[in-house]
């Protein structure tokens, strides 16, 4: 009867820990698809400033990603403590370590590639001022 209460007891911290566990991977995931929302939002810039702009405010976003890495390692140090220690439901745990890696990775190379994107952006709306005021002069030179 003392072995089967300390089972129920252990199998109870267990769940609570494992409650812990599920809940800080619901609140990692719904962050990391708000910062996929929030850098895949913006339009590209139509003008030297605007592009500009956009570039800080992604980097910006780097910053929100890398302050949160901290916590992000501590959600699988945490998962692979749970499967080491052998808990009743280390198929959920690592089911959850899955898809947050993956929806991690994703964020930080959808970080990139937009950053790349923001950068060519800049790059165009640079020759396109450049082209502008070329084009401007020239015809001030053919108005005179």
């Amino acid at each position: 009867m003392l072995d089967a209460s300390a089972q129920r007891r252990e199998r109870l911290i267990q769940a609570e820990e494992l409650q812990s566990y599920f809940d800080q991977h619901r609140e990692l995931m719904a962050w990391l698809n708000e910062m996929l929302a929030k850098i895949t939002a913006p339009d590209l810039a139509r003008d030297v400033p605007g592009a500009e702009a956009l570039i800080a405010r992604h980097a910006e976003h780097r910053v929100e990603l890398d302050a949160r890495k901290d916590e992000i390692d501590k959600f699988f140090t945490d998962g692979a403590s749970l499967v080491k220690r052998g808990h009743f439901l280390w198929e959920d745990v690592e089911e959850k370590m899955s898809a947050l890696k993956y929806r991690n990775k994703l964020v930080a190379e959808t970080w990139e590639a937009r950053k790349d994107l923001y950068v060519q952006n800049l790059d165009t709306q640079v020759n396109n001022s450049y082209c502008l005021f070329t084009l401007r002069s020239l015809l001030s030179v053919f108005e005179t």
